[in-house]
């Protein structure tokens, strides 16, 4: 009885609750009590939500997978563990297998029970599985038929659908090494003594290839060993999940070198005014608010209230912000480039218009990318600076630095010198590793995109195809 309920609970659970609704909990009495209790407690909420952050799914199906390969070493490669450890493995592989008849406590029950028999059941029952866990889909859309709106009418009808998909493809994960190899091992037999392997008590099937084993076994071949593969590729595809995945990693690749990007282009005064000016949300208003933020900072540098800034000021001012040695070449190049010559004097000086279009320079990388850019979505002047960029010299200077970090721990340690001297520190294996980051698939879009050989991004989401390489 206790088992019943459970499995009635559990059924709810993993497959009706998104078509009925939690409140049909009620529906169950004390049980609908309970519930609600679990519900409102703060324990129970905190270990589920720890359980969620913590990926439980993920790590238990590594569990899982791993002692369902680590318990059948013994009768795939002959090994003999000692007694207690083979007693702990049996019960790990019934219960990752969800065979309960291979229990220690219940093998006694299967003793009677025939080799066609086991394979019966082993193969049947994830097939009943299966059903029960797409009545509520079938349910959902008897109700949408019978509204006359459509099968696909009801407005749970998706969540039911996704629900039972989901509880279906961890269905496959746990049954399928189990039932595979209980159907495979059907055509295993003692050649010698022409009997089946795993039950000495049949023939073997291929003496018989007529018989029920070994035609149920060839037809179940291709549903679970064969099919359960098929069938999983066949809905990854129709999902587009290799795209997606594609595009997980494109898009992490070009996180990466955006942040590479602004690393390289990071100075003292760029990482100050950075700070100063704030982090600016993508949107309508990003210039706007830029804009705003330039002449507020001005404001506050212009201590004359003059209006303009020569290159004292600005060097003073870069001081004041806490930098001990300003970049004066680049302060006077700034002054060149956007400064507008005094009425008296005749000196450069930058005036609060141009002040935007120096910090503009000065911290360019940081504010042309907000670092979630998609690569579908990245202007002509992000794809531009990106493609522009001299990666080859980046990925050898990161080279260099990292022999010169060798260098120094070696002689630190009092290495000999002639210990540095190592195939993986020649030009040759720099120039490798440079043509290897040439040919990535990454920078081959963005000298495409340099070329002006893409296509562009509002089309490539209209034929709902990434571009690139």
């Amino acid at each position: 009885a206790v088992i019943g309920v459970t499995l009635v609970i559990g059924w709810y659970y993993v497959s009706w609750k998104p078509l009925v609704g939690v409140g049909s909990m009620r529906a169950f009495g004390k049980l609908g009590f309970v519930h609600k209790w679990l519900m409102q407690n703060y324990v129970y909420k905190s270990a589920l939500g720890n359980l969620r952050r913590t990926a439980f799914v993920p790590l238990f199906k590594i569990t899982v997978s791993y002692y369902q390969v680590t318990s059948n070493y013994p009768r795939v490669f002959n090994l003999h563990w000692p007694e207690t450890l083979a007693y702990v493995m049996q019960i790990l592989r019934s219960v990752t297998e969800v065979n309960i008849l291979g229990l220690p406590s219940f093998i006694c029950l299967a003793i009677n029970i025939s080799y066609a028999n086991k394979l019966l059941l082993a193969t049947l029952v994830p097939v009943g599985v299966a059903i029960c866990l797409l009545v509520p889909v079938l349910a959902a859309v008897t109700l949408g038929v019978v509204s006359g709106k459509g099968a696909f009418s009801h407005p749970r009808v998706r969540a039911t659908l996704d629900r039972a998909g989901n509880a279906l493809c961890f269905l496959f994960f746990v049954v399928y090494p189990a039932v595979s190899i209980q159907v495979i091992q059907t055509f295993r037999c003692d050649e010698e003594l022409e009997l089946l392997h795993a039950d000495y008590g049949e023939v073997c099937p291929y003496m018989d290839q007529g018989g029920f084993n070994f035609s149920f076994a060839v037809f179940c071949t291709f549903v679970y060993p064969v099919g359960i593969p098929l069938l999983m590729y066949s809905l990854m595809r129709w999902y587009r999940v290799p795209e997606i995945a594609g595009s997980k990693v494109r898009n992490a690749m070009l996180e990466s070198m955006i942040l590479k990007l602004q690393q390289e282009h990071s100075s003292p005064e760029s990482d100050t005014l950075v700070k100063l000016i704030g982090n600016i949300p993508a949107g309508e208003d990003r210039e706007r608010l830029f804009q705003q933020r330039c002449h507020e900072l001005f404001n506050q540098i212009d201590a004359d209230e003059s209006g303009a800034l020569d290159a004292g000021e600005l060097i003073d001012s870069f001081k004041l912000m806490g930098i001990e040695n300003p970049n004066v070449d680049l302060v006077s190049m700034l002054v060149e480039e956007y400064g507008s010559p005094d009425e008296e004097s005749g000196e450069l000086a930058i005036l609060e218009d141009s002040f935007v279009h120096v910090i503009r320079h000065i911290c360019r990388v940081f504010y042309l990318f907000t670092g979630f850019e998609k690569l579908e979505e990245l202007t002509h002047e992000q794809l531009a600076d990106l493609s522009n960029h001299d990666w080859d010299r980046c990925i050898h200077l990161h080279f260099m630095s990292k022999h010169q970090q060798g260098r120094q721990a070696m002689l630190e340690d009092g290495t000999p010198l002639s210990a540095l001297r190592s195939p993986g520190t020649t030009r040759g294996t720099a120039r490798r590793t440079m043509r290897r980051t040439k040919s990535s698939g990454m920078i081959a879009t963005l000298a495409a995109a340099r070329s002006g050989s893409f296509v562009g991004a509002d089309q490539q989401q209209r034929r709902g195809r990434w571009f690139g390489a």
